[in-house]
């Protein structure tokens, strides 16, 4: 959801925070993809040495939480340094499920246990795309003035906060 989600508000983000197109694809791809890929590698060995449900957990945590804080974003620095985190956190997924799915499915079926996961990652892209554009709408139906709005929050930031939550209680489970 998180990772979709950021095309759907990115002309917003790009209005509110005066942004230059290289700046919002700073934010969207670089930002992001470096750091997915640089703590992804440092997850998988940390993930080879530890509790990989409770490591998961936490980063599930974290990645949610950078996802709800970037509603709370000021700028473009803050909102880099959020995306940045944001990657960092979600890198651990893959490695630690995979881990994870290797441990608990024999052989036999381990090969549709991965296809399955990786299914995920097209729903939950699919889902940002649908769950934002929906929030960010009615948000902004509802709240056509920010002033008026509750906390003064535009549906960008809403929007973020909304599908941040989900991975919090997800966590915790």
């Amino acid at each position: 959801l998180d990772r979709s989600v950021f095309s759907i508000l990115a002309e917003e983000i790009k209005s509110d925070f005066n942004l230059s197109d290289a700046n919002l694809g700073f934010l969207a791809g670089t930002a992001f993809a470096v750091s997915y890929a640089t703590f992804g590698i440092i997850f998988g060995r940390i993930s080879d040495a530890s509790n990989r449900k409770n490591l998961l957990a936490v980063c599930l945590s974290f990645w949610s939480l950078m996802t709800i804080l970037c509603g709370l974003a000021w700028g473009f620095l803050s909102l880099a340094f959020l995306r940045i985190g944001l990657g960092a956190g979600e890198s651990c997924g893959s490695p630690t499920s995979n881990s994870l799915i290797y441990d608990y499915f024999s052989p036999k079926l381990r090969t549709t246990a991965l296809a399955v996961y990786n299914c995920g990652n097209f729903i939950g892209m699919g889902l940002g795309l649908i769950l934002g554009g929906l929030i960010l709408d009615t948000w902004n139906q509802t709240w056509p003035d920010p002033s008026h709005a509750p906390f003064g929050l535009k549906g960008w930031q809403v929007t973020f906060i909304i599908l941040g939550l989900p991975g919090i209680l997800v966590a915790f489970w």
